[in-house]
């Protein structure tokens, strides 16, 4: 579940995360949140306490953005790379452009220590891309 950057931590949205988990019963659900609010102290036990995964991301280093993280809170990891436009992450003239980016080679290597962690960690690992308006 992907949630946009004004998706921030309170105890309101906490409960809200439980309803949906109870609401998909045995199905995976996975978390993704925008702001770096979320990491905080409680939140990954809760999502643990819930079987809810959480989805570690690549975006542009800005500020209240999430930096790039390591944590699986179920036994499926999750990363998803979003591309680093930053120049038209918050306002671009068409919201496409906020993810039309091209990794280069290095950019996907440092990620490989994040990787090698969540996977040892977990049953299996998937790694999403949605860098391309056009896939």
């Amino acid at each position: 579940m992907q949630f946009p950057w004004g998706f921030k931590f309170s105890t309101s949205n906490m409960d809200y995360l439980k309803s949906l988990r109870e609401y998909f019963g045995k199905l995976d659900v996975y978390v993704e949140c925008r702001h770096n609010c979320w990491l905080r102290d409680g939140v990954f036990e809760f999502l643990q306490s819930q079987k809810l995964g959480f989805c570690n991301v690549d975006e542009p280093a800005l500020k209240t953005l999430l930096p790039p993280t390591d944590i699986n809170t179920s036994d499926i990891g999750c990363i998803r790379f979003h591309g680093r436009n930053y120049s038209d992450w918050w306002k671009p003239k068409q919201a496409y452009m906020r993810y039309d980016y091209m990794y280069e080679l290095g950019e996907l290597i440092e990620w490989l220590p994040r990787i090698k962690k969540v996977s040892s960690a977990t049953k299996k690992t998937f790694i999403y891309f949605k860098n391309h308006y056009k896939a």
